[in-house]
């Protein structure tokens, strides 16, 4: 199982209520604005070390 951190290392997504599902798509991000996330992997053993933070910047459609 997973968890998705976000900004100030608040989770985003709590894997453990759909452990096989492998993609998390983030709602309401404002144009712009960069966002970072990492992943946690946990299992009975507890909780495994953060991934680095990959750092997004949301973008908006290209104008025509």
């Amino acid at each position: 199982m997973y968890d998705v951190k976000g900004g100030e290392n608040k989770i985003v997504y709590d894997g453990s209520r759909n452990p096989n599902q492998l993609y998390f798509n983030m709602q309401s991000l404002a144009a712009g604005n960069e966002y970072g996330f990492s992943v946690v992997a946990y299992n009975f053993n507890g909780f495994g070390p953060a991934s680095p933070a990959a750092m997004f910047k949301s973008c908006t459609a290209p104008s025509g």
